[in-house]
């Protein structure tokens, strides 16, 4: 989305592809409990440079929560004083840019409890009005790793959404 808002995606490709539609899957504007967070941070933020990364349950797929939280060397450990800054800077930077001609798909599961979907998603939709949304009950926010119930749910929407017949 940021990309979007700011022009730089087409600046970047313009010339090389023609993109038509934009898929987003459970996107992140604000997590679940941001203004708890917020203030914890604005505490925590000036004795320590980074805190204890808590591993959630946001994907029906006990194999891939296991990979992530125990076998994925790719997962950091700690959530960086620095990564929180930026996702505040996000945050200011979409509020603060103007509508967007570019309409989106998004694809949200509604037992997502990572992003605070039920109000990011009116946010996202009203810098992009001409949107579309999906939604996928009790799936979580890990949508293209979720159990298979779910995650054959998101991959037909894909293919309805991309004019893609099986």
């Amino acid at each position: 989305m940021d990309m979007l808002l700011e022009k730089r995606l087409e600046k970047e490709l313009a010339k090389d592809i023609s993109l038509q539609d934009f898929i987003l899957l459970g996107p992140l504007l604000r997590p679940k409990q941001w203004r708890r967070s917020k203030v914890m941070f604005s505490l925590i933020r000036l004795f320590a440079a980074s805190t204890p990364r808590k591993f959630s349950k946001n994907s029906h797929d006990a194999e891939f929560l296991d990979f992530i939280k125990n076998k994925d060397e790719l997962q950091s450990r700690i959530l960086p004083r620095e990564w929180v800054l930026a996702m505040m800077d996000y945050i200011n930077r979409f509020e603060g840019s103007p509508r967007h001609e570019q309409s989106l798909q998004i694809i949200q599961g509604r037992g997502d409890g990572t992003v605070d979907w039920e109000k990011n998603i009116p946010k996202i939709v009203e810098k992009f009005p001409g949107s579309t949304l999906h939604f996928v009950d009790e799936a979580g926010h890990h949508l293209v790793n979720e159990s298979v119930h779910y995650r054959e749910q998101v991959f037909a929407l894909i293919d309805r959404i991309l004019g893609i017949s099986v």
